[in-house]
């Protein structure tokens, strides 16, 4: 699953969640409205529904002010630069243009910390779906652990039995192999790959 679709994916459920928008922004450390980020993220350069336009599109402007051909050459500024502390001398221009790119820089890796964190499970109580529903995931996850327990059950190559084991691990809510793990409403579906967004669709 790719973050664009996984940012769509939570923005749709955060619509009808107030528990998982107040999980988002306490995980969200950008200056923008988690789900206008998330928005942006599915919808580049795309005004959300409130009609907020994306802040990257102001790149274009400033790029082109940068690049575009000058009768007279702009004026060289003296700046400071935040990251090496070092004096850099631009044109006002350019300075804009590095100051709003790695702003936007920021803005994407608090993104991608939270995206990363809905795909890893690092976030235990981040879960997608409403509160009255998650009974209900809760209880099909442990159905969903228990049937892949007995797909796995019998003697493996050492005559153990592994199916205490695998039933364990299906009911902590561990997938059959890499992806998002099912406290992010994304629930394993079967063996190794095949996986559903159960609770966000």
């Amino acid at each position: 699953m790719t973050q664009e679709i996984l940012a769509q994916r939570l923005w749709t459920a955060a619509q009808k969640d107030s528990d998982l928008r107040t999980r988002l922004r306490t995980t969200y450390r950008g200056r923008v409205d988690v789900c206008d980020a998330l928005w942006w993220r599915a919808n580049p350069l795309s005004p959300t529904p409130a009609g907020r336009p994306d802040p990257a599109a102001e790149l274009i402007d400033l790029k082109a002010a940068v690049y575009r051909l000058h009768t007279d050459p702009e004026p060289l500024v003296e700046f400071v630069d935040p990251i090496t502390l070092r004096t850099v001398y631009a044109t006002e221009a350019e300075h804009q243009l590095r100051t709003r790119m790695r702003e936007q820089t920021q803005e994407d890796a608090a993104l991608d910390a939270v995206l990363t964190a809905a795909e890893s499970g690092t976030e235990a109580g981040f879960e997608a779906g409403s509160a009255a529903d998650r009974p209900a995931q809760q209880a099909a996850r442990r159905r969903d652990g228990g049937a892949r327990a007995g797909v796995n059950a019998g003697p493996d190559a050492e005559g153990e039995d592994t199916a205490g084991a695998a039933g364990a691990a299906g009911a902590a809510g561990r997938t059959d192999g890499p992806g998002v793990r099912a406290e992010f409403g994304l629930v394993a579906g079967g063996p190794w790959r095949r996986r559903r967004f159960a609770a966000l669709l």
